[in-house]
C-alpha cells in the first residue's frame, strides 16, 4: 500500500522534501555535520502518515537510512528507547562506518606518531612497538581491519576518546542489542547517538527520521520527551529530520515551547497538505493504485468508478483515511496480484459498511444508499416505476402494522364521469378515515408540471368516485415543481421527491418489518406521513 503515492498535491509535497534531503545529503557528505529540518502540516486524514511510509521505502536504500516512529507511542523519558531502536535499525549501516571512522582515525593519529592508536590498529596481543609502521604497511594493516581480515586491539581502544565500553562492544560484536541495551540503560545518551549516525556518512549514507505525530508530545505525559527531542535537535546531528503534525497540534505546541515550535514551523521545507478538496483528487489517489497494479477498465468501467466516488464523497468519504482502506480491501479481493473495477467497487461499498450515510433520512448505510443509488434508472418512467412499487409495498408493511385499512396491489382505475369514464391511479389506499389517490410523476427536464400533463390525478380531484364515494385526497409526487393553476386545486396534495427520498423508498421497500425493529417502523410512519398518505396525528 504504501508504496503507491496519488494525487497532485501529494507527489508535489513528496518532490519538495526529497529534494530538501538530497540536498542535505551532499552538503552533510561533502561540508561534514549538518542538520536539515523539514515538516509535513495537514489535518487528520490528509495522508501525511502515507506520504511519510511512501518517503521512507521511496529514498535510495544506498544513499539513506530512513527511520519512522509515531512520537505518540512514547512517554515520559522514552527518548533513550527512542534512539537505541533508530541505532539498532541503522546497527548493520552504523557498524560499518563506525568501523571505517575509527580505523581512519587511527591511522591519522599513527601517522602522527600515536603510539596508542597504533597498537590499537595492529590488533593481536598487546606489545611494545618501537618503530611507526611505514605508509604501505600502515595502508594495509587499516585495510585488512575494514575487510574483517584483521582485528583491532580493543584493550587499547578503550583507553582512546570518544569510546565508551558499550560502543568498543558493538565494534567488536556488531550486535545491534547492544546499541539497544545501551540506550535503555542509560549507558548512551545524545552525544553518543550523534557520534554513532555521524559514521554513517563514512559509508556515504545520512540518517533520515522521520516524526509522525508531533501534536502528541504537547500532552502532560510527553513533555519531558519534547525537551530530550530538543537537546537532540540543538546537538545537530548529521541527519535530516522530518516532522508530520496538525495545525492545532502546532498551535498547541506554541502555547507550550514557542521558540521550539518557530523551528518546526518554520523549516528548510514545510509542506500544507490538505484533505483531497472534490472527488476528482479521490480518483486520481485512485488512478495510482491502477497503474501500480495493472487496473483495466473499460470506459463504462471508469464513468460508473467515478460516480460512486462522487457519491460517496458528497455522502463523507472526504479523507485518505477513507480511501486507504478501500484500496486495501480492494487488494485482498484481487488476491493482491493486480485491481480490477468488480474489487474496487466491491470495496467501495464494504468498507463503510456499518456506517450511516448523511444522506439517509431513514438509516441506510453508505453502503446500502451507494448499492441503491448507483443503479436507479435514467428514464424518468422506469424510475417511476421504481418508486410506486416501493411505496405500495411500504403501504403494505403499513396495513400489517394495523396504519391502513386498505392497499390497492396495483394501480387502480377509478371512475371519473358518469359516462363511465376511468383514469388510472398509481396507489390507492383507504386509511380508515379517507380514500386516497396517489400518483408519481418524475422529469428529467426540470419542466413544471401542468393541468394538462396531470390530467388524471386532476380529474380525480374533481369527479374521482370509487364505490359510489367521492376520493377524499389526491396526491402528486415529483422531483420537480407544479404550475400555480395546479397548486390552487382543492384536495390535492404536492409532495416533493429529491434523489436521496427516491433511495430511502427503495431501501425501507427492501426492508421487512420483524418484531422489534421499532425505529425501522418509525421511518416508515415518518416517510408515509412525508408522502402524504398518513397525517401527522397517525
Amino acid at each position: 500500500m504504501a508504496n503507491v503515492l496519488g494525487g497532485e498535491l501529494w507527489r508535489e509535497a513528496k518532490s519538495r522534501l526529497i529534494q530538501m534531503i538530497q540536498n542535505a545529503r551532499e552538503y552533510i557528505i561533502n561540508h561534514g555535520e549538518d542538520l536539515a529540518v523539514g515538516a509535513i502540516v495537514g489535518q487528520t486524514g490528509s495522508g501525511k502518515t502515507h506520504l511519510f511510509l511512501n518517503l521512507r521505502i521511496s529514498l535510495d536504500e544506498e544513499q539513506y537510512n530512513t527511520f519512522y516512529t509515531d512520537l505518540t507511542s512514547y512517554t515520559k523519558n522514552q527518548i533513550a528507547s527512542l534512539l537505541g531502536e533508530i541505532a539498532s535499525h541503522w546497527s548493520e549501516d552504523i557498524f560499518e562506518g563506525l568501523k571505517r571512522k575509527t580505523v581512519t582515525k587511527l591511522k591519522q593519529a599513527a601517522e602522527n606518531g600515536n603510539n596508542l592508536a597504533e597498537r590499537a590498529l595492529l590488533g593481536g596481543t598487546i606489545r611494545k612497538v618501537s618503530f611507526i609502521l611505514n605508509q604501505r604497511k600502515l595502508n594495509q594493516v587499516a585495510s585488512n581491519v575494514i575487510e574483517g581480515k584483521k582485528e583491532l586491539n580493543f584493550e587499547i581502544l578503550e583507553n582512546l576518546e570518544p569510546f565508551s565500553p558499550v560502543i568498543i562492544e558493538f565494534l567488536r560484536t556488531g550486535n545491534e542489542k547492544v546499541l539497544r541495551t545501551g540506550f535503555e540503560e542509560g549507558n548512551l545518551g545524545i552525544t553518543e547517538f550523534k557520534f554513532l549516525v555521524s559514521s554513517l556518512t563514512e559509508i556515504g549514507k545520512i540518517g533520515v527520521i522521520l516524526f509522525d505525530e508531533l501534536s502528541g508530545i504537547a500532552r502532560e505525559e510527553r513533555r519531558s520527551l519534547l525537551s530530550q527531542l530538543k537537546g537532540l535537535i540543538n546537538l545537530r546531528p548529521p541527519t535530516v529530520l522530518l516532522f508530520a503534525s496538525t495545525p492545532g497540534g502546532l498551535t498547541d505546541l506554541e502555547e507550550l515551547d514557542p521558540p521550539f515550535t518557530r523551528r518546526i514551523a518554520k523549516p528548510r521545507v514545510r509542506c500544507d497538505i490538505n484533505v483531497p478538496r472534490n472527488y476528482k483528487e479521490i480518483f486520481d489517489v485512485i488512478k495510482a493504485y491502477f497503474e501500480e497494479f495493472n487496473a483495466v477498465l473499460s470506459s463504462e468501467e471508469r464513468k460508473n468508478l467515478k460516480i460512486m466516488i462522487r457519491e460517496l464523497f458528497q455522502q463523507g468519504m472526504k479523507t485518505l483515511g477513507d480511501i486507504l482502506p478501500v484500496m486495501s480491501n480492494a487488494l485482498e479481493a484481487s488476491m493482491a496480484e493486480k485491481i480490477t473495477y468488480t474489487s474496487i467497487e466491491h470495496a467501495l461499498k464494504n468498507t463503510r459498511l456499518g456506517v450511516h450515510s448523511p444522506k439517509s433520512e431513514v438509516g441506510a448505510s453508505v453502503s446500502e444508499y451507494l448499492r441503491i443509488s448507483t443503479k436507479l434508472s435514467t428514464y424518468p418512467e422506469e424510475l417511476a416505476e421504481d418508486v410506486r412499487s416501493s411505496i405500495r409495498e411500504i403501504a403494505f408493511q403499513a396495513g400489517k402494522l394495523g396504519k391502513l385499512s386498505y392497499l390497492h396491489p396495483t394501480s387502480r382505475k377509478i371512475k371519473v364521469g358518469k359516462n363511465g369514464e376511468t383514469v388510472h391511479t398509481d396507489v390507492y389506499v383507504e386509511t380508515g378515515e379517507e380514500t386516497i389517490c396517489l400518483n408519481v410523476m418524475l422529469s428529467n427536464d426540470g419542466k413544471y408540471i401542468t393541468p394538462k400533463m396531470a390530467k388524471n390525478i386532476v380529474k380525480i380531484t374533481e369527479n374521482g368516485l370509487v364505490n359510489g364515494q367521492k376520493i377524499d385526497r389526491a396526491i402528486i409526487l415529483s422531483n420537480t415543481g407544479c404550475s400555480e393553476e395546479i397548486k390552487r386545486l382543492p384536495n390535492l396534495q404536492i409532495s416533493s421527491l429529491q434523489k436521496n427520498e427516491i433511495v430511502d423508498l427503495l431501501y425501507l421497500a427492501n426492508n421487512r418489518i420483524e418484531e422489534g425493529a421499532e425505529q425501522l417502523k418509525d421511518d416508515l410512519y415518518r416517510t408515509l406521513k412525508k408522502i402524504g398518505i398518513l397525517r401527522s396525528k397517525a
